[in-house]
């Protein structure tokens, strides 16, 4: 025999404290047959004796003592196989990939980026733009650690979370002729509109179901490539907006109640199966989850 098992370690221990194989079976649960197989096995293994006959029990020879502490050492570090590590982000330097889009870069990021700082300031951290063709092999060959963004764009292979529930709301410029003309009972269907171009940093055919609903179709007089581009556009043109509630409050913007609402969707994190168990990315997708407000965002 030129091995020893987990059971055997644990016999021995047991043989140790209790000199008596008797109540050695008792706390296993198997025979005093059993333990002197056991023992036996023990004793071929490290080639001598470990164990002395008294007429009380037994002895442990000054051998079998030396290999207790060796034993219990084997034994709890065993034990911690199936503990989960904790990332510590202040023992070293290390670097963070999230690739995000438009939204989770103008309302998640920010706060994200204040919190990592704070708790690790030696972390390197680098946001891509969202990719919907690449974004599974990123995850998949380890360039990237977190995917954050809509959750109709992101792959449902991977491993998903959603962190909040967004809604479009209907915005304008801050001293806009058109929240007037509602008041005066102009229709929607006669109000410019800006849209913004298919894309995984927007959901356009929301917005699309309402402005059909609403007789709007034609009423785009312009599509804009991305939500940053609004308040420049804004500044020369007098139009509505459908964007996400959350950037909606961070802009300068006045937003219009709607008779009816926009259907509401996910921001979802993901990430991929190999890194599921990662201390880092765990430790990450906390942070996220620590400062993402759960819920829609109201416009202001």
């Amino acid at each position: 025999m030129d091995y020893i098992d987990i059971k055997h370690m644990r016999v021995l221990l047991l043989l140790v404290k209790e000199l008596n194989v008797s109540r050695v079976a008792s706390k296993l649960d198997i025979s005093q047959q059993a333990v002197s197989a056991y023992l036996k096995r023990l004793r071929t293994y490290f080639g001598t004796e470990l164990f002395v006959r008294r007429n009380a029990g037994l002895e442990a020879t000054d051998y079998a003592l030396s290999l207790v502490p060796k034993v219990e050492k084997i034994l709890d570090e065993v034990s911690q196989l199936r503990s989960p590590q904790v990332f510590d982000p202040n023992i070293q330097d290390f670097s963070i990939c999230i690739m995000a889009n438009e939204y989770a870069q103008l309302t998640i990021i920010p706060s994200l980026l204040k919190t990592l700082h704070a708790l690790a300031p030696r972390a390197s951290v680098e946001i891509k733009d969202f990719n919907a063709s690449q974004h599974v092999e990123c995850l998949n060959s380890g360039d990237v650690d977190l995917v954050l963004g809509f959750s109709n764009h992101i792959d449902v292979g991977l491993i998903r979370k959603n962190i909040r529930r967004e809604e479009y709301c209907c915005v304008v410029r801050h001293g806009s002729a058109i929240p007037g003309k509602l008041e005066m009972n102009m229709s929607f269907s006669d109000i410019p509109a800006v849209k913004f171009a298919p894309s995984a940093g927007n959901i356009e055919n929301l917005v699309d179901d309402f402005f059909e609903k609403a007789g709007m179709k034609n009423n785009v007089i312009a599509t804009l490539p991305c939500y940053t581009t609004l308040g420049a556009f804004f500044t020369a043109n007098d139009a509505i907006a459908f964007i996400p509630s959350a950037i909606g409050a961070q802009g300068n913007f006045c937003k219009l109640e709607t008779a009816e609402k926009m259907v509401p969707f996910d921001v979802t994190v993901a990430w991929h199966r190999k890194s599921n168990d990662n201390p880092l990315r765990v430790w990450l997708t906390k942070i996220l989850e620590m400062t993402t407000i759960c819920g829609g965002t109201n416009c202001v």
